[in-house]
């Protein structure tokens, strides 16, 4: 029962390998392989976190460059500015 315990559980302590690979030596191609997966997982986050703020950013410049160009009242423009987050265009 122990052997086989020992050779499913991944261990967060040494490096999430279980005590079998560390035994036959196989933990430093399973720890390269889970940092180069995480690196590429990161990578992936960053381009869609990028992607997502400029598509935010255009929308945003969007709603401000219309609500400034006619505005009817001024609250109008400080409305939009306020629900965008905008309050340094409001002066």
């Amino acid at each position: 029962m122990l052997v086989k315990i020992g050779n499913r559980i991944k261990h967060e302590s040494s490096s999430d390998v279980t005590p079998a690979d560390v035994y036959f030596g196989r933990q430093y191609e399973i720890v390269s392989e889970l940092d180069r997966i995480k690196r590429r997982t990161m990578r992936k986050r960053e381009k869609e976190y990028l992607a997502a703020k400029a598509a935010w950013d255009e929308i945003r410049n969007c709603l401000l460059a219309e609500a400034m160009s006619s505005p009817k009242r001024f609250d109008d423009v400080q409305s939009v500015c306020l629900r965008l987050g905008q309050t340094d265009m409001i002066e």
